[in-house]
């Protein structure tokens, strides 16, 4: 019985060593395996934070390169304005000289066109003047033309009478030569 009594814890003891090694490594397999399995886990859950923090680098690029070209185009549609304000100031500023150019050749030709019509109007007045000359010139002439015939009638007249009298006083002195004659040739009687 003594040797039961060694023996039994032995047994025991070794029964308890056979649970507790195969128990130790049935947890540490299990151990191993949850370790790998969290291992597995975690590798995982880095792959995933891996990806997805590959996936958020590409949003973020695809996102950043959205704003770029987004800046690009802004910064394009800036220029273009900027462009166009630059143009628009230039034709502004080419319109402005250009009205100023015309402006002072609008006056200059206002100038020239009154010039012009101050020359048109002595010309016009010049004209009135020699129309009334010519007037003037053609009446003296109808005035010296009728008078001309009328001195030519009293020319005429003048030279009829002349005339006229040239016979009568050649018949007065006839008849004062035949008075003269007869009154002589009545004293010689």
């Amino acid at each position: 019985m003594k040797k039961l009594y060694y023996t039994i814890p032995f047994i025991l003891a070794g029964i308890f060593l056979f649970y507790y090694f195969s128990e130790k490594n049935r947890i540490e397999t299990e151990d191993a395996r949850k370790q790998a399995q969290q291992q597995q886990e975690a590798e995982e859950r880095r792959q995933k934070q891996e990806d997805e923090k590959k996936a958020a680098v590409a949003r973020a690029n695809s996102e950043a390169q959205k704003r770029q070209a987004e800046r690009e185009k802004k910064e394009a549609e800036d220029n273009e304005r900027k462009e166009e304000i630059r143009n628009a100031s230039e034709a502004l500023a080419f319109a402005k000289q250009e009205s100023e150019r015309l402006s002072k050749q609008l006056i200059k030709i206002k100038e020239d066109l009154r010039a012009v019509q101050v020359q048109r109007d002595r010309a016009q007045n010049q004209d009135k003047l020699l129309k009334i000359q010519v007037d003037t010139v053609k009446t003296s002439v109808r005035e010296v033309a009728a008078k001309t015939s009328i001195f030519e009638r009293a020319l005429s007249q003048f030279q009829t009478a002349d005339a006229q009298a040239r016979i009568n006083v050649e018949k007065a002195r006839a008849d004062a030569a035949a008075a003269a004659r007869g009154a002589s040739s009545g004293k010689k009687s």
